[in-house]
């Protein structure tokens, strides 16, 4: 047997030769002319990297990959018959001749490939005579693999089966390690499709989000507008009033006695403290004036604070005009006496103590930037409102929400101001949309400024850190709990949590496509109402409370988009269902309340939502309190659903689309808001309506008592919104005004919450 190989056998055929033989075993014309048009004048061009050759047509071959090659080539051999009748069995360009074939196809022997095998079953066992072709002699085997088969001289199938055996047999002998590596392999592929949906989704709800709060925004936005309108057209009203009660002499002994009351004023000797501030500093840093020491103690600090920066400046030869800066970034003209005093101390301490580390030379930061970064870190730890205000003007460059949230970083203390200053020395010719991006991931995530710098070496650091942050997996329980245990809660709880984490994960993981039902809510909801958490027994109900909730927020954050895609909804994190116990744990020992701090990104409006629909259920009004009143309502609307699968009724104050209200529509709207189970508001709203029931005997919040009070960012309320400033350390004498504020959240039986 000899089997034969041609040697580019599609490109050497001849149309007009395939032509004649179609032609003569009938085909029609016009296909025949087709064929012809199809193989004729093919233009073809070659490209190597950016260049390319000219066009040259072609009139010779079929195209290879072409499915209509392997029919043409098997049509143009077809009349390829053999000489002494023998058999004949082609197949694409390999043609398998028993006995000797002699035909002129315009087709080229390829010699080297051609085999031939000798079948000889007589007795007397004699090789012929070598075979040639061109002067070349062909290969003689024992065996040929043909179509798949493996046929030997022998004509047995035994070596066939012995490869097929010896094929399997390699096949189920794999090393368990690589078998243990193809199972990894595809469980990270799996986890990674996972990880990509999970992704999808959550881009997918935040946009939805987003949508949301945009609407909100524009509609708190024009009800502000009208609101300023009434507001402008009151105080007008409100200006001619006082203008005639101010002639009643018994408002103005009222008016009086408030104004003289004790809290009114704190005494405090600024000067005398800043000067024995100064005094001291002078002692500690044996600093002797060489002007007259009766100059005014401001004049005596700035010549000081100038002389020391003036020194560094000219130390690292930058011009003297570069102090006009430090001034700039303090806002020094405008500062107190004793906020001066920070900013000198700081100034000596980097001056005198001259810290190695701080002047780091590969930021590629000019000095007079260095110096600045540098009192930056001093003013961080002595006046951390300062810190941000010098933060913000050293970063004039970038985007107003960049320098925002650099500030935040830094108030936050999750960068410090030395990894900042790293942070702002490599991103100087980064565009201000992905500098906006990663502060957007490190404010959400508390991401430390490693992670950050190492992304700034990727093409994409924004995925970079997207993919970082994705991959990262929920805390478990051993986790949660060490961490705990870590800042020294009691063994008690942690074993109560423990106890109850463990039973609610196992039975998610245990059926994780199980749906809420009616049956199961109104479970929850009966266990809700027998909950006593005084009793051992809370913590059995307290597992099966959890589940259900749990199964409940997985049905109320399922959506659909506008394109009619559902995004699946999510199980609550392990993180956030301590949270939730931790604040109903206290409740054990006495009706105490909580103070938790959880991260941004934590999923804390979540945490509220569960707490407040088990608090609601259990029969008491739930008052939270946010710190705007967009916030409120997209709260309020994001969780309406939960709060309607187990019953409770919800609401924001005020109402919105108030705007066309008469006003005795409006105050029953409001009393209708206050009959909620849970009612959303900022701080602002909720003291309104108290001081107007207080004093005006208004019935805004009719019977309404304060009997769970949840405030969400609880820190807002401490804030002095002029200066930014937080007092928690010395007398604020205009919180007097709102005692009864005060009293009312203080009452016997009211739980505060905050956040």
């Amino acid at each position: 047997m000899l089997f034969v190989d041609y040697s580019s056998a599609f490109n050497t055929i001849i149309p007009d030769i395939l032509i004649t033989k179609l032609t003569t075993i009938g085909l029609p014309p016009l296909t025949c002319a087709w064929i012809r048009n199809f193989l004729t004048n093919r233009p073809q061009t070659v490209r190597l990297g950016p260049h390319r050759s000219s066009t040259r047509l072609l009139s010779t071959g079929s195209p290879q990959g072409c499915v209509l090659s392997p029919l043409l080539y098997s049509l143009y051999t077809n009349d390829c018959s053999p000489t002494h009748n023998n058999l004949i069995v082609k197949f694409s360009d390999d043609t398998t001749v028993v006995g000797l074939i002699s035909k002129e196809n315009n087709l080229t022997l390829n010699t080297g490939k051609t085999k031939e095998i000798i079948v000889n079953f007589r007795k007397q066992n004699t090789d012929p005579d070598p075979l040639y072709i061109n002067g070349q002699r062909v290969e003689r085997v024992h065996s040929f693999r043909f179509l798949g088969l493996l046929i030997s001289d022998s004509i047995s199938w035994s070596e066939n089966i012995n490869a097929i055996t010896k094929k399997g047999s390699a096949a189920a002998a794999l090393p368990e390690s690589r078998i243990e590596e193809e199972k990894q392999a595809t469980e990270r592929k799996k986890r990674k499709e996972e990880e990509e949906r999970k992704r999808e989704e959550e881009e997918k709800r935040r946009q939805k989000e987003l949508e949301k709060t945009r609407i909100i925004q524009e509609q708190v936005d024009r009800e502000n507008k009208a609101s300023l309108q009434d507001l402008s057209q009151a105080l007008e009203a409100l200006r001619q009033e006082q203008s005639l009660r101010a002639r009643q002499q018994q408002q103005s002994q009222v008016l009086q006695h408030i104004l003289k009351g004790p809290a009114a004023h704190v005494d405090r000797d600024e000067l005398g403290d800043v000067q024995g501030q100064f005094e001291e500093l002078l002692s500690m840093y044996e600093i002797t004036e060489y002007e007259n020491s009766t100059s005014k103690l401001e004049d005596r600090m700035k010549t000081l604070q100038n002389e020391l920066t003036l020194t560094y400046l000219g130390d690292h030869k930058n011009p003297a005009g570069s102090l006009w800066a430090l001034d700039q970034a303090t806002g020094y003209v405008d500062l107190s006496l004793t906020e001066r005093f920070s900013v000198l101390e700081a100034v000596v301490k980097f001056t005198l103590e001259r810290d190695a580390d701080l002047e780091d030379p590969t930021t590629g930061q000019d000095k007079k930037i260095e110096f600045l970064f540098n009192l930056q870190d001093q003013l961080h730890l002595r006046n951390p409102t300062l810190a941000r205000r010098v933060l913000v003007e050293m970063t004039s460059q970038l985007a107003g929400d960049c320098r925002e949230m650099l500030s935040l970083i830094l108030f936050n203390n999750i960068w410090t101001p030395t990894e900042i200053k790293h942070f702002i020395g490599r991103i100087s010719s980064m565009h201000q949309e992905t500098v906006k991006q990663i502060l957007h991931e490190v404010c959400t995530y508390k991401l430390g400024c490693s992670l950050v710098l190492a992304a700034l070496d990727d093409k994409d650091p924004v995925g970079y850190i997207q993919n970082r942050v994705s991959s990262e997996v929920d805390k478990d329980i051993i986790t949660i709990l060490d961490e705990m245990r870590d800042n020294n809660y009691p063994e008690q709880v942690l074993s109560q949590l423990h106890n109850i984490l463990q039973y609610v994960s196992e039975a998610l993981s245990r059926s994780p496509d199980l749906t809420i039902t009616t049956d199961l809510i109104n479970s929850g909801k009966r266990q809700m109402m027998s909950l006593d958490l005084s009793q051992p027994s809370a913590h059995s109900s307290l597992k099966k409370i959890l589940l259900v909730l749990s199964l409940a927020l997985k049905e109320c954050t399922t959506f659909v988009t506008t394109t009619g895609e559902e995004v699946r909804g999510y199980f609550p994190r392990l993180t956030q269902l301590a949270s939730l116990l931790l604040l109903l744990l206290p409740q054990v020992q006495d009706e105490r309340g909580c103070l938790l701090e959880i991260g941004t990104g934590e999923g804390k409006t979540c945490i509220l939502a569960m707490f407040a629909t088990i608090q609601a259920v259990r029969g008491l009004a739930v008052d939270i309190v946010t710190s705007s009143p967009l916030l409120a309502i997209r709260d309020q609307e994001v969780w309406q659903k939960l709060y309607s699968m187990f019953g409770v009724t919800s609401s924001t104050v005020p109402p919105p689309h108030q705007k066309s209200s008469s006003s005795v529509n409006r105050d029953k709207a409001l009393e209708d808001a206050y009959r909620k189970q849970v009612v959303y508001g900022t701080v602002s709203t909720f003291a309104a309506d108290i001081l107007r029931q207080e004093f005006e005997k208004n019935r805004t919040r009719g019977d309404r008592r304060f009997e769970c009070v949840v405030v969400d960012e609880v820190d807002y309320m401490t804030l002095d919104s002029g200066v930014e400033v937080t007092y928690l350390s010395h007398q604020a004498s205009g919180l007097r005004h709102v005692e009864q504020v005060l009293a009312a959240g203080a009452s016997p039986g009211v739980i505060p919450y905050g956040f």
